[in-house]
């Protein structure tokens, strides 16, 4: 099975989170879930939160690449706040990261 890259624009699966994250969302929400188990609530609240901070990190949603010349792919979600023609004929681009709404 080959692995799918991000820019290709087709569809990765059905797994909604990038394979990265979940080394850090299984162990907190096993955890989340031992403390719920045990009624800790003031360790599984922060842990149930910490959680849901992750998915929501983590999250791996469909994205539209245009095809065509002369574009350039952004590397994040967000606002181009600052594009700067550099020494040597590079380029700068500075991006606001901010989150999607799908």
């Amino acid at each position: 099975m080959t692995k799918q890259l991000p820019v290709s624009g087709q569809s990765r699966g059905s797994i909604l989170f990038a394979p990265e994250g979940w080394r850090f969302i299984i162990p907190t929400a096993a955890l989340m879930l031992v403390a719920w188990f045990f009624g800790w609530a003031y360790v599984s609240t922060p842990l149930f939160i910490l959680l849901v901070f992750m998915l929501n990190f983590f999250r791996d949603h469909e994205r539209e690449i245009q095809q065509g010349d002369n574009l350039f792919i952004c590397p994040a979600d967000g606002k181009v706040i600052r594009a700067v023609q550099m020494e040597a004929g590079h380029q700068r681009v500075d991006i606001f990261m901010k989150g999607v709404q799908a």
